[in-house]
């Protein structure tokens, strides 16, 4: 069976679709546990996020109910990661899907 310009297209964006949804899968844990250690509560006596002097960076505790606005924020940005990382991929393989349709 011989696939004209179009079909050639159709199967490559789906391959790219694939793989891309394959990288977000694994890049995804490793992204969910660095949020999920850097929302711990913090056991050093650093700042949020910043190490001491042993090296030990502090969590940022977003648990509690009495930090700042800013480690807040920073809380708020670091539990929007992962959607907006899995959204990205999705975009970015529907956008090169309809590229390779429409080249064909």
């Amino acid at each position: 069976m011989v696939l004209g310009n179009k079909g050639q297209g159709m199967i490559l964006a789906i391959m790219l679709f694939v793989m891309a949804a394959i990288v977000a899968v694994i890049v995804s844990r490793p992204l969910m546990e660095f949020t999920n250690e850097a929302r711990l509560p913090t056991t050093s006596t650093a700042e949020p996020g910043m190490p001491d002097s042993t090296g030990t960076t502090g969590g940022l505790d977003c648990d509690n109910s009495s930090i700042s606005n800013g480690v807040l924020m920073t809380c708020l940005v670091i539990d929007l990661i992962l959607p907006f990382f899995i959204a990205t991929i999705i975009i970015a393989g529907t956008a090169y899907f309809f590229y390779f349709i429409g080249r064909g």
